[in-house]
């Protein structure tokens, strides 16, 4: 009896392990790098990320990529140049991306100056649409096709792998679009095949953004999803669940990780989520929003603790930078540069959290940022992994003096209810 009794214990504890620390690194293989949630702000900092990473070599050795909201705009567009520019062959490890500042940097920085959310948000208010719950994720999805692509997830090859991050609201948890797959979903609601072309890399990306409270979420008809899972389950009081609510990716995991973890080798983090100052100018709405925002803050900050903590104990293995991270606390790194931290503090990390149009100065500075801080973070904690001695050449100088900065963000943190671009 104390045998069978000490197994048991055993056991569990073998699987609370399993659940909540990292698997041995000889479990583990490959390079993840995930892309933050933080809407326009995300997609321009995780673009100078991008490029520097490419720059080193790195970029190509990436076995997955996970996105969540602003992250997975970004994402698309590398995916999007993959498929339709590249056909598929992505390059050799260590090589740099062909083409890469006409078919992902280009495009990318005219979608940013475009207004997306303002026509998907008011989709709901046309009569036609009342009982269309998605209108403003059908709408997102358009527009996307329209400045992303139109391919189908099922076009992308295996490898490198894409995750598109968004949250199952009906069970409360993770729910992501995966390339390498071809699946979208979840262990608890089923998974869907996405070996057709109604799972578009556009919608996918519409589901991983629709931000609660600006759209409502999308309806996901998940009757045919295989796998038991609790929603063909009959639960006491309840009926099997046919469809479920599908949001932003940031209310569950905003840094991507949740999909990576525990079976890459190396995890790189870039991180926009939101860095609110104590009362940012969102006119009448930041009463009503502050406590969702707060939850995401909190959410968001756990999760970077714990990462950070496990590359420091060194149970992981990867290097973390965000829009909001001071370039002192990396301490002395040679050849590296960065923007000033009181410029950081109070302008680049202030930067509103929207798909709005957001100026080519604007750009810039954010592309900027990303760049160099993804620099600092790989000299400083991975220098061995750039397979490429690339010099440092921030992609808009002109961009970099403090005058400058002030000058074209001192109202960049502002936010206007019908938006700063033309959204009709």
């Amino acid at each position: 009896m104390a045998e069978s009794a000490g197994v048991a214990v055993n056991g569990a504890a073998e699987e609370i392990r399993n659940k909540y620390l990292p698997p041995d690194e000889s479990e583990r293989s490959g390079i993840a790098f995930c892309m933050s949630g933080g809407g326009y702000r995300a997609t321009l900092f995780d673009l100078g990320a991008m490029r520097r990473l490419d720059e080193l070599g790195i970029l190509s050795q990436v076995r997955t990529f996970t996105s969540v909201s602003g992250g997975s705009i970004a994402a698309a567009f590398l995916a999007a140049h993959l498929v339709d520019r590249l056909g598929g062959r992505w390059p050799a490890a260590g090589e740099r991306i062909p083409e890469f500042d006409r078919g992902v940097a280009e495009p990318l920085r005219m979608m940013a100056e475009t207004n997306v959310r303002t026509q998907a948000a008011v989709a709901r208010l046309n009569p036609l649409n009342i009982r269309r719950q998605n209108a403003a994720a059908d709408t997102l999805e358009g527009r996307y096709e329209e400045t992303i692509t139109n391919s189908a997830i099922n076009q992308l090859p295996s490898e490198p792998g894409f995750v598109f991050c968004a949250t199952d609201l009906t069970f409360r948890c993770h729910w992501w679009v995966d390339s390498r797959n071809q699946r979208a979903g979840n262990d608890v609601s089923g998974w869907i095949s996405t070996n057709d072309d109604y799972w578009t890399i556009a919608r996918a990306v519409a589901a991983s953004s629709c931000f609660p409270g600006v759209f409502p979420p999308m309806e996901v008809d998940v009757s045919r999803a295989t796998g038991a899972g609790k929603a063909k389950e009959t639960l006491p009081g309840s009926k099997p669940v046919r469809s479920i609510d599908v949001t932003d990716g940031g209310v569950f995991d905003n840094l991507g990780v949740e999909p990576v973890w525990t079976d890459h080798s190396i995890v790189l983090v870039s991180d926009a989520s939101p860095s609110f100052g104590p009362s940012p100018d969102l006119g009448p709405i930041w009463p009503s929003i502050r406590p969702i925002v707060s939850l995401l803050e909190q959410a968001t900050l756990v999760r970077k603790r714990w990462l950070i903590s496990n590359f420091l104990k060194g149970d992981l293995e990867g290097a973390y930078w965000g829009i909001a991270s001071l370039p002192r606390n990396y301490g002395t790194v040679p050849g590296s540069q960065a923007y000033d931290g009181d410029l950081i503090e109070r302008y680049l990390s202030q930067v509103r959290i929207e798909l709005d149009a957001f100026t080519p100065a604007e750009i810039g500075i954010l592309e900027n940022h990303g760049y160099l801080m993804c620099d600092l973070a790989i000299r400083k904690h991975l220098p061995s992994l750039p397979s490429i001695d690339a010099p440092l050449q921030p992609p808009h100088p002109a961009l970099m003096e403090r005058s400058t900065v002030e000058r074209e963000l001192k109202s960049s943190h502002r936010y206007k209810l019908l938006g700063r671009g033309d959204w009709r």
